[in-house]
């Protein structure tokens, strides 16, 4: 490392730029791809992180992963950790698909309980939509 003065404030988010011997020069037959995934020698890895007070790295999101939806970033991770807070939720996972009114929109599927049931968005909306409107009309 550098400088430590690149890096986010413990706690922090940012990008995770990489260097060394093991790290790949370039992209196999892909110039333009190893340009813009290189910066001063440093890999752009596209992985979100953070650093404890400790110098510790934790990996938090990709980049790639955000989805914008009518112009506003939505980060999969964040919908995830709102889903995770319901009692029943044990797994979740958020993804991007196109809309054609708003470029994208995130779907949602989770697992309820002990993974017996996997519930999509469309068919059990009503079990978190519900659970929503309490915990938020409570705070």
């Amino acid at each position: 490392m550098e400088s430590r003065s690149t890096l986010p404030l413990a706690g922090g988010v940012g990008e995770l730029l990489i260097r060394g011997p093991q790290v790949v020069a370039g992209y196999w037959k892909k110039a333009e791809e190893s340009v813009a995934a290189f910066e001063d020698g440093w890999l752009r890895t596209g992985d979100l992180a953070r650093t404890d007070k400790e110098g510790w790295f934790y990996v938090v999101d990709r980049m790639k992963d955000m989805i914008v939806a009518s112009g506003f970033k939505v980060w999969p991770r964040e919908v995830e950790d709102v889903l995770h807070e319901h009692p029943t939720v044990s797994e979740a996972a958020v993804i991007g698909v196109p809309d054609s009114y708003r470029g994208e929109s995130p779907k949602a599927s989770w697992w309820q309980g002990k993974v017996e049931k996997f519930l999509q968005r469309t068919s059990s909306r009503s079990v978190v939509s519900d659970w929503h409107h309490t915990r938020y009309r409570a705070q």
